[in-house]
């Protein structure tokens, strides 16, 4: 895998992952009620933005990922780091499609728990990107 591929990669998943918890925190913790009604905090629209427009490069940088790295080690014999990049790409997966189903599900009640599908995968994605890097084997 070239140097440059797996730098976009690691440095996209870092700011997505960072933007997504910005967002989360402020969605969460920040907001405030009214008394009339629910007020978002002033920062919440700007980590939506920026998780929004990252996620978009960072789908990019899967698909050079993708050829580079993840279809030669899938064919190899090796079953190295195997488990947990299938880990990683099945977590990814989710996250993306439960990030655009956000966009277009009007009811709340579904809308909730594809919210929360989607901070789940998003949060242990960045947790087994560690494991798959530093200590799977």
């Amino acid at each position: 895998m070239k140097a440059q591929t797996k730098q976009s990669f690691l440095s996209l998943s870092f700011l997505i992952t960072f933007s997504g918890i910005g967002y989360l925190l402020t969605d969460e913790f920040l907001s405030t009620e009214t008394l009339f009604g629910h007020e978002n905090h002033f920062t919440q629209s700007w980590w939506q933005a920026a998780h929004v427009f990252i996620g978009a490069f960072f789908l990019v940088a899967l698909g050079m990922l993708v050829s580079e790295h993840l279809r030669p080690k899938l064919l190899s014999k090796n079953l190295k780091r195997r488990r947990s990049g299938l880990t990683l790409l099945s977590l990814i997966s989710l996250s993306s499609v439960s990030g655009y189903l956000i966009l277009f599900v009007s009811s709340s009640n579904i809308e909730e728990i594809i919210e929360l599908i989607h901070w789940v995968s998003g949060l242990f994605f960045a947790g087994a990107l560690i494991y798959h890097l530093k200590f799977s084997k």
